[in-house]
């Protein structure tokens, strides 16, 4: 019997030290691995199913890798965060002209882009400098941009984002949800400074959790062969789609809220952020480098199209009244006017029809919202049906 336990402490052992050196190989392992699937997936080859499910390669190096693999240009492209994130092709159609199938677009956003104008205006120099300048250029508008330098809500774009809709308790229990009367009439802005910090000090030792059992399963995986498996990924099966678009995972609640009160819970949790967002003034210079930014594309015979993500109807109306809200809506508004460039949506939501259920969160619409946001005709201003007809091929 003695004998016996020796050979199992032994087995473990072994085990132990295997899982060891896997977890040191881990992250060199991992990079191979996302390597080749983007290099399969940018020229067209057959990927597996499981594969196909994971988007959280779409960084930057991915998005240089596509842009270096095209022989010819896109018609249209979308450069923006996770904001626009469900943009596709389908949706530019106006009630007058209809894109032809033939027509190309990719959609560049990535997590966590809350990173000024360097990251657009990057992409951007990529396609002029292999002179494949795009014939429409879809510009998420959101108000970072103008912003400089901001740690609010951000990730590092060059590495695999976060899953965009995660809460910070892997039970699915916000650790910290303050309600509206709280935040607007209790706290004053520096105690709201103060909660969101430890927020995300709180969400940052949640994701440091997930990320080591994350990698623990990764190694484990790779000794065990599928079927034995004791443990579950994680991640959310989310789908990046051949054209660069978003799809959530159909068993998901926070991209179609069966329970509305979950969800505008997850709206009084992501107040905070935005809160900070709209409290920080406008940047003169990247104005001007954002209008720069606008005459080089349209030099280059690039068309704009302006996207503004509008607001949860509770965000809204808890932040509507914030002076910089009417100021960067008014800015952005009078660039569209100055340069002729059309301009989808508004952060009201009510002037785009859209309800609650069309919102995944404070900040970011569903697929159904937006499709919505890009076919109401009350919700855009500027040439339009001109704009599209123009790129078509």
């Amino acid at each position: 019997m003695l004998k016996l336990w020796i050979k199992i402490s032994l087995l473990g052992v072994i085990f132990c030290l295997l899982v060891y050196v896997g977890a040191l190989a881990e992250p060199s392992l991992r990079a191979k691995n996302d390597k080749q699937f983007q290099q399969n997936w940018i020229s067209g080859k057959a990927v597996s199913i499981e594969n196909l499910k994971k988007w959280e390669f779409k960084n930057i190096q991915f998005n240089e890798q596509y842009i270096n693999s095209l022989q010819q240009t896109n018609h249209i492209i979308v450069l923006g965060s996770s904001h626009a994130m469900f943009i596709r092709a389908a949706q530019f159609n106006s009630p007058n002209i209809k894109i032809q199938p033939n027509l190309t677009f990719f959609n560049h956003w990535i997590t966590g882009i809350n990173n000024g104008l360097e990251i657009p205006q990057h992409f951007y120099r990529q396609y002029q400098q292999r002179k494949l300048a795009p014939r429409l250029v879809v510009l998420g508008i959101d108000p970072w941009l103008l912003q400089g330098a901001s740690d609010i809500g951000t990730s590092d774009p060059t590495v695999a984002g976060n899953d965009p809709f995660s809460l910070p308790s892997s039970t699915g229990v916000p650790l910290f949800a303050p309600t509206i009367h709280t935040l607007t009439n209790i706290f004053d802005l520096s105690q709201i400074h103060i909660i969101n910090d430890l927020k995300q000090q709180l969400t940052q030792i949640q994701r440091e959790i997930n990320s080591k059992t994350q990698k623990f399963q990764y190694v484990f995986t790779a000794f065990l062969p599928t079927w034995a498996t004791i443990t579950q990924p994680m991640t959310v099966n989310h789908i990046m789609n051949r054209d660069g678009s978003f799809t959530c995972a159909p068993d998901v609640i926070r991209c179609q809220w069966d329970n509305m009160e979950a969800q505008r819970q997850k709206v009084r949790e992501g107040l905070p952020k935005n809160i900070n967002i709209f409290s920080q003034p406008m940047n003169p210079a990247l104005q001007q480098q954002f209008e720069s930014f606008i005459q080089n594309m349209k030099s280059n015979g690039s068309h704009v199209i302006f996207v503004m993500t509008p607001l949860h109807p509770i965000a809204y109306d808890a932040l509507k009244t914030m002076p910089n809200m009417k100021l960067i809506d008014a800015y952005y508004r009078n660039v569209a006017s100055k340069f002729n460039i059309p301009m989808v949506g508004a952060f009201d939501p009510t002037l785009c029809q859209l309800l609650e259920t069309d919102f995944v969160d404070a900040d970011h619409l569903n697929e159904v919202g937006t499709a919505k946001l890009l076919t109401q005709p009350n919700c855009t201003t500027g040439p339009w049906a001109k704009v599209i007809a123009a790129v078509q091929p």
